[in-house]
């Protein structure tokens, strides 16, 4: 588990290189036509470089659907696909996909008497072949948050559900390729408190591993970390838990299969007088503990571990936040470290943003190279949150810091996911601030291109010549933009740098015309609003 084109004034891309870095080759932003909050969760890329968003956006009644997106390799938009179960809000967690180019997504719909866990199958044409639904016994809060699919089409996915009373089961469910539910397996710890799965991995087999964790005594504040493993006709294979020495609060967070059959875990468990430590467990197939590490930077805050990654030489890489000293108060670092098959420690890299604020990473992932990426946000030169990917060598030395923030609205932008190609290729996703709520914004980096393209939405905006030598003339359409007394328009050139801003009186037919001549040769990119500060369409431009 672990899967008119324009050229927009988004190119506020700060680049801290150690090493030769990736240029941005696209960004794709998406604002649904309600204007609410989106936000994109996961993402995975296919072999041909398609990649493959999911998350949720607002529909026109103001409630929430599931909203997945195929981009291909260029970023164009070839498919956007909304869910709606018609009962309120439904939002997509996680998206896989398999090697036809299906795409499957899990997450939620309300109902009329809570909400149900939702998996939705679409093919490679954005077509939606089924979406079945799973409702607990107790009738409701049910939820997904994993999910994989086999060889064989048949697709897993682990969460939670309210099976008796008010407190949470974990819950595992196997379906097959026409969406068949071939069964759901429901571990309760018998105490009554919550027990819930977050993260799921199958093998080539149709074996299922599932981490989370469970309630120990009923208080609900003193949980394990757990991870199960059932086989492909859903018999429990065996079930362990992780109990830190405090016998407190320890979370399963995130689980990956090593070539080897070995499952690994990590999350984070308590510790009387050092709070929260990253916790990584390794198990061999049969479930029997090889070996268990915690992370405590020696500060004795918090330190939470949100990902793991296994490389081919069973290496373990996990990643998250952890806090920088004894201050309660201080903002957390990235923080990744890398262990040896036998557990040991092989390196620590943290990253701290200039501004020595807020960093925190989610998602981790490998290249054939095993460089080690890293992917969260942090709070650099402003204090809102800034997309930020990390690359290390595999000796943990960085290379690179990608950040990304939106210039036109410098509010949060938020990494939720991240996904590398074989040869280093980067793409991230998550939300990111508009001029009103925010958009699900994708990006990816790449070795093998040069500039930055955003594939823009917002119509209604032509611009010509292009390529222009001494003038352009803007045509804006009128049935598609708010007017006001002005017209704004600034240009960036392909590092971001502002070279020309310029006010056009506005009138109702829509046609401006502005000189370029003084730019110089090469990319531009043109970024238009209103005087109320409302977007109004951006467009690349080449000078020659």
């Amino acid at each position: 588990m672990k899967k008119k084109i324009t050229l927009a004034a988004l190119t506020a891309l700060s680049v801290f290189p150690l090493t030769a870095q990736p240029p941005v080759w696209w960004g794709v932003r998406y604002n649904a036509p309600s204007d609410q909050a989106d936000e994109s969760r996961s993402i995975v890329v296919d072999a041909s470089g398609n990649s493959y968003v999911t998350g949720s956006t607002f529909n026109s009644n103001g409630n929430l659907d599931v909203t997945t997106i195929k981009y291909g390799p260029g970023g164009q938009t070839l498919w956007t696909m909304n869910y709606d179960g018609g009962n309120d809000n439904d939002e997509g967690r996680k998206v896989c996909i398999d090697n036809s180019g299906n795409v499957y997504v899990v997450g939620y719909t309300k109902v009329s008497t809570g909400q149900d866990i939702i998996t939705i199958m679409y093919n490679s044409s954005g077509v939606q072949q089924w979406a079945t639904p799973y409702n607990g016994a107790a009738n409701t809060t049910d939820e997904g948050l994993g999910i994989d699919v086999d060889g064989s089409g048949n697709v897993y996915v682990a969460g939670y559900s309210t099976e008796t009373g008010i407190d949470f089961d974990a819950v595992t469910i196997k379906y097959n390729a026409a969406g068949v539910q071939q069964w759901a397996m429901i571990y309760d710890s018998g105490n009554s408190g919550n027990d819930e799965l977050r993260d799921l991995d199958a093998d080539g087999n149709g074996n299922v591993f599932v981490v989370g964790s469970c309630d120990s005594t009923g208080i609900q504040t003193n949980g394990h970390m757990m991870t199960i493993a059932y086989n492909t006709s859903g018999v429990q294979q065996w079930m362990k838990t992780y109990n830190g020495s405090d016998n407190s609060n320890d979370y399963g967070k995130a689980i990956c299969l090593d070539k080897f059959g070995n499952v690994l875990v990590t999350g984070y468990s308590y510790q009387t007088n050092q709070w929260f430590d990253y916790v990584t467990v390794k198990y061999n197939a049969a479930g029997a503990e090889q070996w268990n590490q915690r992370y405590n930077y020696g500060n004795n805050r918090y330190d939470e571990s949100w990902d793991i990654i296994a490389d081919t030489l069973g290496n373990v890489y996990v990643t998250g936040q952890s806090q920088a000293t004894g201050n309660n108060s201080t903002p957390p670092d990235f923080a990744t470290i890398k262990y040896d098959p036998n557990g040991s420690q092989q390196w620590v890299s943290r990253y701290n943003a200039p501004n020595n604020n807020d960093d925190r990473a989610y998602a981790i992932a490998l290249d054939d190279s095993l460089n080690v990426y890293v992917a969260g946000y942090s709070k650099a030169a402003t204090t809102d949150f800034d997309f930020t990917t990390v690359r290390y060598n595999n000796a943990g030395v960085q290379q690179w810091v990608l950040t990304y923030d939106n210039p036109v609205a410098s509010n949060n932008d938020r990494v939720n996911g991240l996904a590398v190609w074989p040869n280093g290729d980067v793409w991230v996703t998550g939300p990111s601030s508009n001029l009103t709520n925010d958009d699900y914004m994708t990006i990816r980096y790449s070795y093998s291109t040069i500039g930055y393209l955003e594939f823009s939405s917002s119509p209604g905006l032509e611009l010509w010549p292009n390529p222009a030598t001494d003038q352009i003339s803007l045509k804006i359409d009128a049935s598609q933009h708010v007017f006001a007394d002005e017209i704004l328009v600034d240009i960036y050139d392909i590092s971001g740098r502002s070279v020309k801003t310029q006010n056009l009186i506005s009138n109702t037919v829509g046609n401006y015309s502005l000189g370029v001549g003084g730019l110089g040769k090469g990319s531009y990119i043109i970024y238009i609003k209103n005087s109320r500060g409302q977007a109004m369409g951006q467009s690349r431009l080449i000078v020659h």
